[in-house]
């Protein structure tokens, strides 16, 4: 179980409980342990931010993309990073690839358009060339290796063959507004743990953001600059 969901699930038990029925175990303990989860959930959390600065700054990602990745990081590796410059946007995503790829789990680029999917494989194979940078649809008894980054578009990611494969670590959703439409949506996969949605202008005409993209982003927006 993850930290945050271990201290969430406490702090629930701690309040539902009356302190005389805790069977030995009093409020203020699991109170003290939670708060103690709390804390060494934010350690962990600021020793993770300074892992993806450092991965940052190894692409050449500047100073405002620094900080909005750190706020991502300490939200816990979930939300979208809304920034109008597309270099900037690459950048971002391809520093937190650059972080998880390279402790060894496998991570993936959706995109909606098939003309992202270049983009961003040429951007990877650049600055990751030790990553095994794939794109298409890949074959469903295939296990993912431990250097895979796989860029692909959402249509292709939302088809069964694809889910029948182990979960990446890491999503990177490219355009993440486009995903809250119905057709899209499926790609974004409920199995990995962080999660990052990249936007020149988070919004919508309709309440997809609020029905489908916002839930899976944990609803954190941060803005570059």
């Amino acid at each position: 179980m993850l930290l945050r969901e271990e201290v969430a699930l406490l702090r629930t038990e701690v309040r539902a409980r009356p302190a005389a029925g805790l069977l030995g175990v009093t409020r203020a303990v699991l109170q003290d342990h939670a708060d103690d989860l709390a804390r060494r959930a934010t350690r962990l959390g600021t020793a993770a931010s300074h892992a993806f600065v450092a991965s940052a700054e190894e692409v050449g990602l500047d100073e405002a993309g620094l900080l909005a990745l750190q706020q991502w990081v300490l939200a816990g590796g979930r939300g979208v990073v809304v920034a109008a410059d597309d270099r900037q946007r690459l950048l971002l995503g391809v520093a937190a690839l650059h972080h998880v790829a390279g402790r060894g789990r496998p991570v993936v680029v959706v995109a909606p358009r098939r003309q992202d999917v270049t983009v961003w494989a040429d951007a990877l194979r650049e600055h990751l060339p030790h990553a095994d940078v794939l794109t298409g649809t890949p074959r469903p008894g295939d296990a993912p290796g431990p250097r895979e980054v796989l860029v692909t578009t959402a249509r292709a990611h939302a088809r069964d063959e694809t889910r029948a494969r182990p979960a990446a670590e890491l999503l990177v959703a490219v355009d993440a507004e486009r995903f809250g439409a119905p057709s899209l949506s499926p790609a974004l996969d409920d199995r990995c743990d962080w999660r990052l949605g990249l936007s020149a202008g988070y919004r919508r005409g309709d309440d997809g953001l609020v029905r489908r993209t916002d839930p899976y982003f944990s609803g954190g927006v941060v803005h570059v600059g």
